[in-house]
């Protein structure tokens, strides 16, 4: 597993910069020999996910954006946010309990200048009821949430 281990790493400098960057800043950030890093971007090349906008320089590949886009089609706001606000909401921990006694969490998104409410986790009984007979919000929309 350590090729993946050094594939990751490779992936994970190039967001860190605006442009195109050069093997040589990939193998210092990496700590991988320049052959290594350069095997790897060849790979990684191959499968789309980088990109050679020119010689000795890469980029993130257009694929990082089709495989993105597959999991943001899929995603369903309702159920992403659910488990971690019923979580906040039922921590045992004494002082988090005192310190949240009362509350609720609320996610939602805005429509027309309207927010609607999509979703409401209650502390005292750590349940989720729906406020609104939409089950998914579309990620185009922008979403809300607040604990208070």
């Amino acid at each position: 597993m350590q090729v993946l281990e050094r594939t990751f790493a490779v992936l994970d400098v190039l967001p860190q910069h605006p442009g195109p960057v050069s093997l040589k800043l990939i193998s210092k950030q990496t700590g991988l020999h320049p052959s290594t890093a350069h095997r790897i971007l060849n790979d990684l090349t191959c499968g789309r996910l980088v990109e050679r906008p020119e010689a000795g320089s890469y980029r993130l590949g257009m694929r990082l954006l089709e495989l993105g886009n597959l999991v943001k089609a899929r995603l369903d706001v309702r159920d992403a946010a659910l488990k971690p606000m019923q979580l906040f909401l039922a921590h045992d921990d004494v002082q988090r309990v005192r310190a949240y006694a009362s509350r609720s969490g609320l996610i939602g998104s805005w429509s027309n200048r309207t927010l609607c409410a999509v979703l409401r986790a209650d502390e005292a009984s750590a349940a989720a009821t729906s406020v609104d007979p939409r089950p998914r919000v579309p990620l185009k929309t922008p979403v809300w949430a607040s604990f208070g």
